[in-house]
């Protein structure tokens, strides 16, 4: 959780390694070529994120 005004608050702590492992996967052809695979990394972490926090327990 981060509190209002936490400037040290990071949700995506290894996101430059997480760049490097799409860009590898894109280079290796696991992902299509015109897939803007940050964009969609970004669209299902939100996801999960929105999921665990808005899920009612």
């Amino acid at each position: 959780m981060a509190p209002d005004g936490d400037d040290d608050f990071r949700p995506f702590l290894r996101f430059p390694q997480t760049r490097q492992s799409l860009e590898r996967d894109g280079d290796e052809g696991a992902l299509p070529k015109d897939a803007d695979a940050v964009a969609a990394h970004m669209m299902t972490a939100a996801a999960q994120m929105g999921y665990v926090i808005f899920r009612e327990a």
